[in-house]
């Protein structure tokens, strides 16, 4: 330890109450340090002194702690049941200035300052951004096209387009069937 331990860890050593992680540590610091020994000395002299100005009873082992304890939490129960007796008073408000309603209006304020001045640093036009995206269904499948010149389609391997369906939210739909085969083929694009 490059420090001197408390007294208050001095004393648990030599009641034998540390654990043996810390007992290791100041037993380390005990071999180099006289002046905690000695007051670790003193302190076992103490409880020495204590055990023997006890009254006996009280360090008999037929002493019955349990009833000890249960008398104890009656009392506290009796204790708490006369405060009940007794009645609520109406504390009396105090008007005044109060801190934390200015703590809070500051906050606020300081969120909205940083609002409004990172909003400014934002930018406003975005080129990497889709403004707009067509849907469309042809013989060829169903496209997407973007405003960049970009698209996307999804091929149909049919002969021809049995049904369409689009939606106002931007849905395509389109059903394909193959005609030497037999098999339809769905396929519905979704635009957000």
């Amino acid at each position: 330890m490059n420090r001197h331990p408390s007294e208050a860890e001095l004393a648990l050593l030599a009641g034998g109450e540390c654990g043996p992680l810390k007992r290791f540590f100041l037993n380390r610091h005990l071999r180099r340090c006289g002046d905690c020994r000695d007051t670790v000395a003193s302190f076992g002299e103490l409880r020495t002194a204590l055990r023997e100005h006890v009254p006996s009873e009280v360090n008999s082992p037929e002493l019955d702690w349990n009833r000890m304890a249960a008398e104890m939490k009656a009392n506290i129960r009796v204790g708490l049941a006369a405060g009940e007796c007794v009645g609520d008073f109406p504390a009396t408000r105090v008007r005044g200035w109060k801190p934390q309603w200015a703590i809070g209006a500051a906050g606020v304020l300081l969120m909205a300052g940083a609002g409004v001045f990172l909003h400014g640093l934002l930018p406003h036009e975005n080129p990497g951004v889709v403004q707009y995206a067509v849907a469309e269904s042809t013989n060829a499948g169903v496209q997407v096209r973007t405003d960049s010149g970009s698209s996307m389609t999804l091929l149909n391997h049919g002969d021809s387009a049995a049904d369409q369906t689009v939606t106002s939210q931007g849905g395509i739909r389109a059903s394909y069937v193959d005609g030497s085969t037999g098999t339809v083929t769905i396929t519905s694009v979704y635009v957000e």
